[in-house]
């Protein structure tokens, strides 16, 4: 009989230990490759063009320009996953080009 919280000789635990997540080296959050495409690559207002919309989120620390009059679509899902992670019945999504997106370094200031 196996014991609570201890794994049988020869398996892998399903998830890895918290020790082994977390050890990046002091260069890799500047060098990310994601951090130099949009909407996260800094832009200068004239290589984004025309902004149609100014957003932050409800507690300012995130805001982004768009450039698209409106989005590509909506959705709007009532999945458990969803209404578990936003503690809501339901989650809106506007659907948008990430070329179409910006966030402002000045965003949490």
């Amino acid at each position: 009989m196996a014991e609570m919280g201890v794994e049988p000789a020869g398996t892998e635990p399903p998830l890895p230990s918290p020790a082994a997540t977390n050890n990046f080296t002091e260069n890799t959050l500047f060098t990310e490759a994601w951090k130099h495409r949009p909407p996260y690559d800094p832009k200068t207002p004239e290589e984004f063009g025309s902004v149609k919309w100014r957003a932050q989120c409800q507690c300012g620390k995130v805001s982004y320009l768009v450039k698209r009059d409106q989005p590509l679509n909506v959705k709007i899902c009532h999945c458990e996953s969803c209404q578990r992670m936003h503690g809501a019945p339901f989650q809106l999504a506007a659907i948008f080009h990430k070329e179409d997106l910006a966030f402002t370094p000045e965003a949490g200031t």
